[in-house]
């Protein structure tokens, strides 16, 4: 409401809103109306079934005893009902059908990337971190976003990726991810292509923070867990404490007990940030992909993070930010958008 008022749209969003709502007024009505006359032909056909079976009772007494008229009335009238509901099946039969066809749909969609089917390849040690070599990716075939990108992050560093909207920062995430695979080139984590690693694995030796972190309902610690479940309490308290959760000036008094909200109400944002980081930790990932994470983060909070990562030997960080104070405590920099071949 705020946003709509201050571009001066609300009047025009609320009119817009009142036709649509006038809109579906009208087409609800026509359905009822369509649904009222079905339903009262279906009540009368029945109503009138029966009527016919106890006319023919009636008219046929001489084969019935006058005490069995009562039950062979009941009989005949239940006769009816499955042939009712017969006809309530067949009134639904064209939203079921639709129904039916979008789920067909959805599971006969082809995935983005396939499972993998090739044993693994592993590259030298030399190689060892996130690799990007000479990558091409365009969405649906359209200009290519990235063009011979090429990067190596090694563990223990944090690299940052900047450039302008639209340079390929998220796609080169989405990437490191295999949420798609790259047109041309091939990306590696401990000389190992993506392609190469099944994805149950993928998923343990890297973590994504994404900008937005949705929570479920529940608490800290069950968010914190929930790709790790079986987690152990010192290393949940290790990834929480990294994020600084149990800082005093954080307002959580309950600590990983607070309740949380459906996505993640009930807490602030900057308090939804540290959750994902804690979660992403909690893997002890190979490969860690930031994207604007600490962006609600204070910046006391936002520097206590970035150290805790310079302080991981072991883990490779891609860090997508705009803010220069985080961009500075990265171990290095690399621009997006204004270099031969799309990045260097």
């Amino acid at each position: 409401m705020r946003e709509l008022a201050g571009a001066g749209a609300l009047e025009k969003q609320l009119d817009r809103l009142t036709e649509d709502t006038r809109a579906l007024a009208r087409v609800q009505s026509r359905e009822a109306s369509r649904l009222g006359a079905e339903r009262a032909i279906a009540d009368i056909t029945f109503a009138l079934a029966a009527l016919g079976a106890l006319f023919i009772i009636l008219v046929d007494r001489a084969a019935i005893a006058p005490q069995h008229v009562p039950l062979a009335v009941t009989v005949a009238v239940a006769g009816l009902v499955p042939a009712a509901q017969i006809a309530d099946l067949l009134r639904n039969a064209g939203t079921l059908r639709a129904a039916a066809e979008r789920i067909t749909e959805v599971l006969e969609h082809p995935p983005a990337v396939h499972a993998t089917t090739r044993p693994p390849r592993p590259e030298p040690a030399s190689e060892l971190g996130l690799v990007f070599d000479r990558v091409g990716f365009a969405y649906g075939g359209g200009e290519r976003v990235l063009d011979g990108f090429s990067m190596h992050i090694r563990p223990g560093e944090t690299v940052a990726l900047v450039g302008p909207s639209g340079s390929g920062k998220t796609t080169a995430a989405r990437l490191a991810l295999r949420m798609w695979d790259a047109d041309a080139g091939g990306i590696r984590i401990d000389g190992t292509d993506l392609r190469d690693i099944p994805d149950e694995e993928l998923r343990r030796v890297i973590s994504t923070v994404p900008q937005s972190s949705p929570l479920q309902r529940g608490t800290i610690r069950s968010n914190i867990i929930l790709g790790n479940p079986d987690a152990p309490d010192a290393a949940i308290h290790e990834a929480a404490s990294a994020t600084g959760m149990f800082d005093p000036h954080t307002n959580l008094p309950s600590g990983l007990d607070t309740p949380v909200g459906e996505h993640g109400t009930g807490i602030s944002g900057g308090q939804r940030a540290r959750v994902a980081i804690a979660r992403a930790l909690l893997n002890n990932p190979r490969v860690l992909v930031l994207d604007e994470p600490t962006a609600s983060l204070d910046p006391d909070a936002d520097t206590a993070i970035m150290d805790f990562l310079k302080q991981s030997k072991d883990c490779a960080v891609l860090l997508i930010a705009h803010r220069p104070d985080t961009i500075a405590m990265t171990n290095r920099i690399i621009r997006l958008g204004d270099l031969e071949h799309g990045a260097r």
